[in-house]
């Protein structure tokens, strides 16, 4: 009676026995790093043998610092049927952050998901031997997706779910050789792939000028593939918008709610917006139009992207017998706007286009904006400063500029508007033609009136269509 009892007794506690992890170099705790700042220690520990590991992967020009300083990481645990595993759903994922380069190359992003999978291949075998079996959830932003598609490639286990937010779609083509690495680009071994993208972010699409570039993945054999439309609080986001607050404390219910009842729609635009106080963490769900017209150019909103109709899928509406009667009653009581290409894509307001203008000219100036006039440079400042993915992704133009830590968005006048496009903006040339055509209509809005500005800078009026 005492051997069983001791028995019970030990087989008690290695329920509730903690496992250590000595992570691979570049991989740390998230929390740590977002409580410290620093990564100290590279052990990481954890209660259940049946854990689900979080990954983070930071995109280019940025860290897992600066990646975890933009949110405030949530301790809610999995989605009840996440996984339709009851060992799995409802206990707190083990948040981990993984940090590449960040530089905006082929060899970093490649060399990046090889050092990615090779680390969580090592991972997976330290818990083989402690007896432990993951799920593992990947997350990334911008090209920090990329970094995970490339890390699928040589992965040893399969990637349960993987969430892009803000990707640019590399050289999709399932035509490409395998194994080369044109081919790497291509996600493989993940069951669930979301690609979460916005219709004003154009650094999704500047990232992806190749051949093939386009907002979303077509059809790719052997994963199940969503393309999801975000919209926060009904709004469009920004590129660093992908990552907020709202999308860290709500993307794994909405990955939850998307998989469970929408089976058969793979091409979806959902909004977050937890402000109602019956309706927290739920989402709005309406399968994507591209026939819609867009308001902007009078046209079918595929024009402004090619190679989407090649990949439009053409099912029908979602069945209403895919939803509960409750999730039913509360979509259409909550959530009775449509979020097609109408109304959403006006709020693609002249601030959405002053940051692709300050990302994609001004920043690239870098130090050189330090020997303007002063008065070019108060301009600059008013013009770019209050934007926070300006200053991330263009340190040293902000040293230059000497932008504040914090600042407002500014209307500019006339007379800004000639200083900012002779001095500051004509002197990016005919790198101008390589912005999104938005902001290019923005730069022609601005610096066309100016004679000034294309006398002194013929090739950037040129560049942008003066």
């Amino acid at each position: 009676m005492k051997k069983l009892s001791l028995l019970l007794t030990l087989s008690q506690l290695s329920i509730y026995a903690d496992y250590t992890l000595m992570l691979p170099n570049d991989f740390c705790s998230a929390h740590q790093i977002a409580q410290t700042g620093t990564c100290s220690s590279n052990k990481i520990s954890f209660a259940s043998n049946n854990p689900v590991f979080l990954v983070l992967v930071h995109g280019t020009f940025s860290n897992s610092q600066q990646f975890l300083k933009e949110v405030t990481l949530s301790h809610d645990p999995i989605p009840d049927v996440f996984f339709n595993e009851t060992a799995y759903d409802n206990q707190e994922p083990v948040k981990i952050s993984f940090g590449w380069s960040g530089k905006n190359e082929d060899r970093a992003r490649i060399g990046g998901g090889k050092q990615l999978a090779q680390g969580l291949n090592d991972i997976l075998q330290q818990c083989k031997k402690q007896k432990v079996t993951p799920k593992i959830i990947m997350m990334g932003h911008s090209h920090g997706g990329n970094v995970i598609a490339v890390a699928s490639n040589f992965i040893q286990e399969p990637i349960d779910y993987a969430l892009f937010l803000a990707t640019p779609v590399l050289r999709y083509n399932e035509k490409i050789k395998s194994n080369t690495e044109q081919d790497l680009y291509l996600p493989k071994s993940i069951k669930n792939l979301f690609l979460f993208y916005s219709m004003t972010d154009f650094v999704q699409t500047s990232g992806a000028l190749t051949e093939n570039f386009k907002r979303r993945y077509g059809p790719i054999n052997g994963i199940n593939l969503y393309n999801v439309r975000l919209l926060l609080e009904g709004q469009e986001p920004t590129h660093s918008g992908l990552y907020a607050q709202l999308v860290e404390d709500h993307i794994l219910d909405l990955c939850k709610k998307i998989k469970v009842f929408y089976k058969k729609n793979k091409n979806l635009v959902a909004n977050i917006d937890p402000e109602h106080p019956n309706a927290d963490k739920l989402v709005a769900i309406k399968k994507y139009n591209p026939q819609a017209t867009n308001p902007l150019t009078g046209g079918s909103t595929d024009a402004l992207w090619p190679n989407w109709e090649t990949y439009t899928y053409t099912q029908k509406e979602p069945d209403e017998n895919e939803l509960s009667q409750k999730d039913r009653q509360l979509f259409y009581n909550f959530y009775k706007k449509e979020f097609l290409d109408t109304a959403p894509l006006l709020d693609r307001t002249a601030q959405g286009i002053q940051q692709e203008v300050c990302i994609g000219a001004v920043g690239k100036l870098g130090s050189a904006l330090a020997f303007l006039p002063s008065d070019a440079k108060d301009t600059a400042r008013k013009y770019c400063c209050w934007s926070t993915e300006f200053k991330s992704n263009h340190p040293n133009a902000t040293r230059a500029l000497g932008c504040p830590l914090q600042a407002a968005p500014t209307q500019l006048g006339l007379a800004e508007d000639e200083l900012l496009c002779t001095n500051v903006v004509g002197l990016a040339g005919r790198t101008l033609v390589a912005l999104p055509q938005s902001a290019k209509n923005e730069l022609k809005r601005h610096c066309c009136r100016s004679a000034t500005f294309k006398q002194k800078h013929p090739n950037a009026a040129k560049a942008i269509g003066c």
